[in-house]
């Protein structure tokens, strides 16, 4: 098959690299404008994500605010949850435009509260503060390590889910990271026939553990209920109800 002589063309291959060249100049450009803004901190607006300047201010002011740090008095373990963007409400959104405010959520474990601060990101106010109990958002990272921590160096539940995940891989379990980890705010009632033991949680913040041999993707039929506010495995329960 012959080539078209326009396709064979040196004319038409220089305009096609000088298009190519321009488009990926032009492109990098762009791109390059965006990296700047960026690091020059420009401002966000409406509801935009939190910078990470704007957690930490929003942090920062939540923890030295005083009625906060009443609130807080002898706790000598707490965890931030999350900082977010304030929803705000419709008739402040109409406006068009409005000062951006920040939600932060602290957890307590030793006096089982958590503490919603709202800050005002233009001056660094505390403009709401409240202490609630029986309210639990969802695990972070750091608490969902810890929970599978304290199952696994528990005697009975460790003991419990060693036996089964050597069952159903024939090999021994060693360490945390044979396992595939899913975990989730635990309240008595939200099983059937949850053990009398995990009565406390809901008031207390426990971790429900969902476990996966990394081996061979089986999950456990197991579901280790730990209790992160006195750092104690609480119950191991059956996945089927059995």
């Amino acid at each position: 098959m012959k080539q078209a002589r326009w396709f064979r063309s040196p004319a038409v291959w220089l305009a096609a690299f000088l298009l190519f060249f321009l488009t990926t100049s032009l492109s990098l450009a762009v791109r390059g404008a965006e990296l700047k803004q960026a690091a020059a901190g420009v401002p966000r607006l409406g509801f935009d994500p939190l910078s990470p300047a704007e957690q930490s201010l929003a942090l920062d002011a939540a923890l030295a605010d005083p009625a906060a740090t009443r609130l807080l008095a002898g706790a000598q373990r707490t965890e931030v949850l999350l900082i977010e963007i304030h929803e705000e409400p419709k008739e402040v959104v109409q406006s068009g435009a409005w000062a951006r405010r920040a939600d932060v959520y602290i957890y307590d474990y030793d006096h089982n509260q958590l503490l919603r601060a709202v800050v005002a990101l233009n001056t660094g106010a505390v403009e709401q503060l409240e202490a609630s109990q029986y309210v639990q958002l969802p695990l972070t990272e750091k608490e969902t390590a810890q929970a599978l921590h304290i199952a696994l160096t528990d005697g009975q539940a460790g003991a419990a889910i060693s036996r089964q995940y050597e069952a159903l891989t024939s090999d021994p379990l060693q360490g945390a990271e044979q396992l595939r980890l899913m975990a989730y705010p635990f309240r008595p009632e939200w099983a059937v026939g949850a053990p009398t033991a995990t009565a406390v949680c809901g008031l207390h913040r426990c971790a429900q553990l969902v476990l996966t041999a990394v081996a061979n993707g089986i999950t456990l039929n197991l579901l280790p209920v730990v209790d992160l506010s006195t750092g104690r495995a609480l119950a191991v329960m059956n996945a089927r109800g059995g």
